[in-house]
Formats: C-alpha cells, sequence, structure tokens
C-alpha cells in the first residue's frame, strides 16, 4: 500500500525551555502553540487523510490545531510517546541539579546492556519503534500526519532504515539529524515507479519552511 508519512515534532515546550525534565507533564509555551498554528496551516497545504499523536499533552495540543484545520479526529497512541527517562531526573534541571548525571546517561545509553534505573532503556526503546512503525504501516489512512517526539523521532528513523537489528552505535548516529520544534519529515513508500521507491524513503528532514 502506498504511504506518505509526515513525522511532526512538538512545538516548543517549558521544558524545552527551562530545562526542567517534567516528562508526561511538560505542556507548550506560548512561542509553542504560535508553532502548532503555523504548522496546522501548512498541513492544510499537504493534506493528510489522519493525524495521529502521542498521548502527551504537548503533542496533543499541538495535534489539536492541524485536526481543527483539516476538519479531522483526532487519534492518540501510546506508542508514539516519548522516551521515558529515569523517574529521579523527573521535575529536576537538567542543566542544574542533574547535569553531570544527565549527560552519563546520554553519553551511556546506546551502550550494550546498559541500564541506569527505571528509564526505557535502548532495547524497550526499539521494539516500541519497530511496533508504531508497523501500527502506521497497517493503518487504513494513505497520508499520516504523525506528531510525536525528538528523541523517538531518531528511534523511528532506525526502524524504518535498519529494521528489527538495529544498534546503539546506529541510534547514536541519528543525534547529527536535527529535530526542532514542528519540524516536519516527510517519508514515502510507493506502489508504482521504479524498484527503489517502493521501498520506504526521506523526502525531507525537519523542514520548517513553516516557520519562515
Amino acid at each position: 500500500m502506498e504511504k506518505h508519512l509526515y513525522f511532526v515534532r512538538h512545538g516548543e515546550s517549558n521544558s524545552n525551555v527551562d530545562g526542567v525534565m517534567r516528562g508526561i507533564d511538560s505542556i507548550l509555551t506560548d512561542k509553542g502553540h504560535k508553532e502548532a498554528a503555523f504548522v496546522a496551516e501548512r498541513m492544510t497545504h499537504i493534506g493528510v487523510d489522519a493525524v495521529i499523536a502521542s498521548t502527551y499533552p504537548r503533542a496533543i495540543q499541538t495535534a489539536t490545531p492541524i485536526v481543527q484545520a483539516l476538519g479531522l479526529s483526532l487519534e492518540t497512541n501510546d506508542l508514539l510517546i516519548e522516551r521515558r527517562s529515569p523517574s529521579a531526573f523527573r521535575n529536576k534541571s537538567q542543566d542544574a541539579e542533574l547535569k553531570d548525571e544527565v549527560q552519563t546517561f546520554q553519553a551511556r545509553y546506546c551502550e550494550d546492556g546498559y541500564v541506569h534505573s527505571d528509564e526505557e532503556t535502548l532495547p524497550q526503546m526499539r521494539e516500541r519503534s519497530l511496533a508504531a512503525l508497523r501500527f502506521l504501516e497497517e493503518h487504513p489512512a494513505t497520508r499520516i500526519c504523525v506528531v510525536t517526539h525528538g528523541i523517538f523521532l531518531h528511534a523511528l528513523f532506525c526502524a524504518l532504515y535498519e529494521g528489527p537489528s538495529y544498534t546503539g552505535k546506529d541510534f547514536q548516529k541519528t543525534w547529527k539529524m536535527a529535530t526542532h520544534n514542528t519540524g516536519i519529515s516527510y517519508i514515502r513508500r510507493l506502489e508504482e515507479g521504479h524498484h527503489w521507491e517502493r521501498d520506504w524513503h526521506i523526502v525531507s528532514w525537519n523542514d520548517l519552511a513553516h516557520l519562515g
């Protein structure tokens, strides 16, 4: 089945601004709401059949103007949430209280067998990203806007291009691929044309043209 996926990272959140790791409780700033309005306008020109968002508030807040602009109903799915960080980090500043510990966590996250405490480990996120991709592939809509999160977008990229065998090193390499707030990454798979077009291809990554 031909498929067009438009991945949108949520708009600017309060945690993006102040570095406090709120997890699920992070919400959009005033700027984030404006970014969501801009990306909604962009989506009216792109045209999609479905909008599916992470169940986190900042993703739903970003997706809501999109469905309103397109006259669609919003779907949500827990498979699209952000990576779960250790609960010990919750509501603490990664720039002050936890600077060294967070840096160590980020640096070691991709090591085989590494576990800090109760976070979502890389193998667990790999399984979730593969499940999310299967869900999107099997979804009846052909053109889908997927509102999700920055770190998980990297995991989805690995799921698309490396499949179930993707490693920590594969995931680590994706950090050179920026994912800004409301950046649109367009990935498609066609049914006709050259044989290479019948597999997943990135058409654009982190497109911010709607922000001017």
